[in-house]
């Protein structure tokens, strides 16, 4: 290798070493093994400084660096043990990797009951941030359950803030050895993620990743003196953020055998970096064409005036000061004219991206990869972000999602900007936030609601959805109103996965009611199975083919604090559509006067025109997705408005010695029956209000109260285009109390009076049972005690002491418990039965290890018809590289009886190999009769230097009363057997049939059918570099469904090519390429294929003049071997380099076409010129 030394003379970094001086420079280029360095003087001895990379004395392992300047991205998080035994101090570990912006931080540790965090009851405070190193906690007080949260401050005083997470304190006497969570694994649990709640710092700088390779001697790691774990392969990462123009870190290893090194590696931050690619290609000519030219009438390239084609396309990255700019845009190659048209155009490939998310194109048989920096579907996109702020033109989420009836959280493709100032107000939030968004949608809007089966998996009644589109909450619900209760927002990856192409969704954790820690001391029950629903909401995109491409969607929201604790805010939305589903409007505003979290006063007024869902796109399912029922909408055009007050009052905001848990709150919401926003679609009229308050009255009694009033009146419905009538009134008020007799021993009581008047089932949606109509007086106590502290068992009575002729007896004995039986194994149980049926819930969860959690579900509710599910499953890491999940439903009710199963399984056999299944089961008896129910998704990966191989298959299948069946599935490989020869392959295939209306025979079917298969060889031998040989076959079977893809004609095609270059010298080179295709092409409406074969043979000689001047004529043939046609001509031209960025060409080109069997002979000359930027 060559290489290149020159000697540079460096200023002195006094600042980074006080007496250092440079006195030597050497830099070695890329081409060069040896590591890169500066020879520095320290005091009296020799030092190095590593830039870049070095390998460690007698070569035993590697430290190198990794800077990036654009990717900036916070993480922190905070971690303990989950339960911690009996007076056990407690370690806090912190994870970031902006440690260097941090000037202070606070752990505040709150108890459990102060739901909004109002008043620590310890605060840890430090200055110095530092990594996998404990922070003690010795005050746990006397409380049962903790929650704390990690609160870091830069210099300027704006703070970021975690999500809380919870310590639960136990009994020493049931702790084994194998039941203490490591310090390693809290540790490890964070180490390099992010669990933000609050993000006020601005990031600044580069990010930097310090990596070490092979340190197996090695024993302890420290960098800035910041220590780092090095794990069994002997390697480790450090990520930080650096903001000097060059940095130094020094880097301490200490050996098993005491020895201790330093090695200082520098690191240079552009301060503004800029990087730029791009391609600009035009094509201009004309033909002259003499003979039969009706054949070629609708060919551009053969017109009497001139033909052109052009392409822009480049990608682009700059760092200016605090701006980073990020850019792309392809028109494709089309006409001049066209170029810039069509930037809502899907590409049908995309489907196949929602099989595999790491998609990779069928390439030229090197070792090219791709990565994505950019999310756009269109041909544009950019993003400028500054601070917190950001304005961009691609794909993205519009987020805006309250306060309550200002909801509009779509994802849409255009232009979406966002200002957030940095100044902030004392709750964190930023003093101005503006955003604004515009769109031309080439999607619809879907929403499906899911009734809570106790279980993990759950279909959406849309495939093929738009990637990252998917935003999923869970609710509790009101069972007879449908009033929401509590909301709670999902996180892709954390909390669910979701498979877009197969429309299916995994949970992280069973869907139950104990999703939610209400917020209420209720002891009386309006049903034996409880008060409340839990549902799973997702709202999504898909692509529909009806959707008129004229429609356009605007929208702004914001907020201005014009004080610490006054706010001002409002939305607006605009959808233009077509005159069928007709226009959207959303107006609103809102203000709020805001003391604590637990003292304000919001107000909202809103006003809509129009529906946000519109027909068709709101689902309901009560069996996991198996079946859907439509939801109600509004009509078109209709008009409502819709209020809502909140106000809280904290106590203790006021009276210090108070309980953080005292205090006040109420609310008043109305909506008129023509109001729509996406999570209000049902056209309902409704208003409601309420008072709730609670008091801690001494350390033994704690008393509560509530009121609230729920009215529904009709509904507007477009399936219908009419007005469904009917009234539903709901009046409650209870008070109540707790007293604490001992630790162990609790007693509560409630009273309450209740009011249900309803008179028309029609106003029934979602699940919502039917009011019982009647006013009563019922009474309930509690009884709990705890045997020991991590086992409550109670029992709840309820009786009717008064009541009027309508209202139905409500009395009702239920025996529960909820107990930790070890810290792995939690049950909560309770079952009841009264005048109005049976109800049992049981769930069991047993985290036998980290990796492995078993859980156990059973409910039970035969109020009106017997009703019951169980529900199996366990989650687990069998070894480290086997993870197995599987989950059993036994379902039985008045609409369907049967089982339905999951099981998957992870199994990654080696670093290379990786196998994973997923199998779903089921056999249900509905309506119809019985339907028997499979789905498979399976994948393979490979990832080897010379092989690479990945393959992922979905199946599902339905027998029985229904039939259908889908398939899909992605297959990619490379081989490189040796240095000369690669093979590269990949199969993909998508096909959907059944009672879908897909019917193989019927020319009018939907069958949705793509296949596509290619395979090719790459031949680049090391002892002729100048030689390179590429052949490929593909396959292609194109009859994809008409809902998705658009097209009116059905095509399959076979299609062989042979190619090869040859460098004869360093001036003239040789090129040849042979390609047949034989191609089947049919309408929709048709069964019948109409063939064709053709085969094309070219030569290409390519030659440099002189230095910037080359010249090439090429030769080709066309044969039509059905027709027995043939096209052949000749093309030349000379191409002149214009500095280092342009190209341009100029030649000459003549046709021949010769058909036997028609005397349409024609041929055609014409000249061109040819345009080509490279950046």
């Amino acid at each position: 290798m060559r290489k290149f030394m020159y000697i540079m003379i460096l200023a002195s970094w006094a600042n980074l070493y006080g007496d250092m001086v440079t006195t030597e420079y050497e830099v070695i280029d890329s081409f060069a093994t040896e590591e890169i360095e500066t020879r520095i003087e320290r005091k009296d001895e020799e030092k190095y400084i590593y830039r870049g990379r070095t390998n460690l004395a007698d070569r035993r392992g590697t430290l190198y660096t990794v800077t990036d300047p654009i990717a900036l991205t916070a993480n922190l998080d905070i971690n303990s043990r989950k339960i911690v035994y009996d007076n056990t101090p407690v370690n806090f570990y912190i994870y970031t990797n902006y440690e260097k912006l941090i000037n202070r931080y606070e752990i505040l540790i709150y108890d459990t009951a102060d739901t909004m965090r109002l008043r620590p009851i310890e605060t840890i405070s430090g200055e110095r941030v530092v990594l996998n190193t404990p922070i003690l906690w010795e005050g746990q007080d006397s409380k049962k359950e903790v929650a704390y949260v990690l609160r870091v401050y830069d210099e300027k005083g704006r703070y970021d803030e975690t999500h809380p997470r919870t310590i639960t304190f136990k009994d020493m006497t049931k702790v084994s050895e194998t039941s203490i969570t490591k310090e390693e694994d809290i540790k490890d649990a964070i180490y390099g993620q992010s669990n933000l709640a609050i993000q006020n710092i601005p990031l600044s700088g580069s990010k930097v990743r310090i990596y070490g390779k092979d340190l197996f001697d090695v024993k302890t790691v420290k960098i800035g003196g910041q220590a780092v774990e090095v794990d069994r392969s002997g390697d480790f990462i450090f990520e930080t953020m650096s903001g000097a123009p060059k940095e130094i870190f020094d880097v301490e290893l200490e050996y098993l055998n005491g020895k201790n090194e330093l090695y200082p590696i520098e690191v240079e931050n552009p301060e503004n970096y800029e990087f730029l690619v791009g391609l600009a290609d035009f094509y201009l000519g004309q033909n002259k064409v003499t003979g039969s030219d009706a054949i070629l009438e609708n060919g551009t390239d053969y017109q009497e005036d001139f033909f052109n084609t052009g392409r822009l396309a480049f990608y682009y990255k700059k760092i200016y000061d605090k701006y980073r700019i990020t850019a792309q845009a392809d028109t494709w190659s089309k006409e001049i004219k066209h170029m810039f048209t069509d930037f809502y155009e899907r590409d049908k490939t995309e489907l196949f991206r929602k099989i595999d998310r790491d998609y990779i194109n069928f390439n030229y048989g090197d070792e090219s990869f791709m990565y994505t920096d950019v999310n756009t579907e269109g041909k544009a996109y950019l993003r400028v972000d500054w601070d917190k702020s950001q304005v961009l033109w691609g794909s993205y989420e519009t987020g805006f999602t309250g306060p309550k009836y200002a909801e509009y959280n779509r994802t849409l493709y255009g232009a979406r900007g966002e200002y957030n100032s940095l100044e902030t107000n004392d709750f964190g939030d930023s003093r101005y936030r503006i955003a604004a968004f515009g769109s031309k949608p080439d999607t619809t809007y879907q929403r499906d609601s899911f009734l809570g089966t106790g279980g993990s998996v759950y279909y959406l009644s849309e495939r093929d959805i738009v990637v990252g589109s998917a935003k999923l909450t869970v609710e509790l619900r009101n069972k007879e109103t449908g009033r929401l209760i509590e909301r709670a927002t999902l996180t892709e990856g954390r909390d669910y996965q979701i498979n877009e192409l197969s429309g299916r969704v995994i949970l992280e954790e069973p869907l139950s009611q104990g999703s939610f820690k209400l917020n209420s001391n209720s002891i009386i029950k309006d049903s034996p199975s409880g008060s409340y629903d839990y549902y799973l909401t997702v709202d999504y995109e898909y692509y529909d083919i009806n959707l008129d491409l004229s429609n356009k969607v605007a929208g702004t929201t914001g907020r201005a604090w014009l004080t610490d604790n006054i706010g001002l805010g409002g939305t607006y939305i605009d959808e233009s559509r077509d005159s069928e589903i007709g226009d959207y409007e959303l107006k609103s505003v809102n203000a709020i006067v805001k003391k604590s979290a637990g003292t304000y006063l919001m107000g909202e007024y809103s006003e809509s025109e129009g529906n946000q869902l519109v027909r068709d796109s709101n689902w309901y399912s009560y069996n996991g997705g198996y079946d859907f029922t439509e939801q109600p909408t509004i009509e078109v055009g209709k008009k409502g408005k819709a209020y809502y007050i909140e106000g809280g009052l904290a106590l203790t905001d006021y009276y210090a010695d108070l309980n953080p848990t005292d205090g006040f709150s109420f609310w008043y919401s109305e909506k008129e029956k023509g109001f729509s926003t996406g999570n209000e679609p049902s056209g309902l009229e409704r208003k409601e209000y309420g008072l709730r308050g609670t008091f801690q009255w001494s350390d033994r009694v704690k008393l509560f109260a509530e009121a609230s009033n729920y009215e529904e009146k009709s509904y507007e419905d477009d399936a219908v285009v009419a007005t469904v009538d009917g009234t539903r009134t709901e009046k409650a008020v209870a008070v109540g109390g707790e007293y604490t007799f001992t630790e162990r021993f609790r007693v509560g009581v409630e009273a309450k009076y209740e009011k249900n008047e309803e008179n028309d089932s029609n106003l029934i949606t979602l699940n919502n049972d039917d009011l019982e109509n009647g006013e009563a007086l019922l009474v309930g106590t509690k009884l709990s005690y705890d045997f020991t502290p991590d086992t409550e068992v109670y029992t709840k009575l309820q009786a009717t002491t008064w009541k009027d002729d309508e209202y139905e007896t409500n009395n009702m004995v239920s025996l529960g418990t909820v107990t930790q039986i070890t810290e792995s194994l939690k049950l909560h149980a309770e079952g009841g039965t009264g005048s109005r049926g049976q109800a049992a819930d049981v769930r069991m969860n047993y985290q036998y290890n980290p990796d492995h959690e078993i859980y156990l579900g059973y409910l039970l509710d035969n109020e009106d018809g017997r009703e019951s599910a169980v529900t199996f499953g366990q989650k687990f890491a069998f070894t480290d590289r086997t993870k197995l999940y599987q989950e059993n439903q036994f379902v039985n009710d008045d609409t369907e009886q049967g089982i339905l199963q999951t099981y998957g399984v992870d199994y990654e056999y080696n670093d290379r190999l990786t196998l994973g299944v997923i199998y779903q089961n089921g056999n249900v008896d509905i309506e119809e009769g019985s339907v028997d129910r499979n789905s498979v998704s399976t994948i393979l990966r490979y990832d080897s230097p010379k092989f690479y191989s990945k393959h992922r298959l979905e199946f599902g299948k339905d027998t029985g009363a229904q039939s259908s069946n889908t398939w899909g599935t992605i297959n990619k490989l490379k081989w490189i057997p040796t240095p000369e020869y690669t093979l590269f392959g990949e199969a993909n295939y998508v096909l959907g049939r059944g009672d879908m209306g897909l019917d193989e025979d019927d020319p009018e079917d939907e069958d949705s059918k793509y296949y596509e298969f290619g395979l090719g060889l790459a031949y680049r031998p090391i002892w002729d570099d100048r030689l390179n040989v590429i052949t490929k076959y593909a396959y292609i079977y194109d009859d994809g469904p008409r809902s998705q893809l658009n097209a009116e004609f059905s095509q399959k095609a076979h299609v062989l090519s042979l190619e090869g270059i040859y460098d004869l010298t360093k001036k003239l080179s040789l090129a040849s390429k042979y390609a047949i295709r034989k191609e089947e092409m049919k309408p929709y409406a048709q069964n019948e294929w109409f063939e064709s074969t053709l085969d094309l043979f070219a030569v290409r000689a390519t030659y440099e003049i002189i230095h910037k001047w080359d010249a090439f004529g090429e030769y080709h043939w066309l044969r039509d071997i059905t027709s027995d046609d043939i096209t052949h001509g000749a093309i030349v031209g000379l191409y002149r380099e214009v500095g280092n960025n342009l190209q341009v060409g100029v030649g000459y080109n003549f046709t021949d076409f010769t058909d036997d069997l028609t005397d349409l002979d024609y041929q055609a000359k014409g000249w061109y010129v040819n345009l080509i930027g490279k950046f």
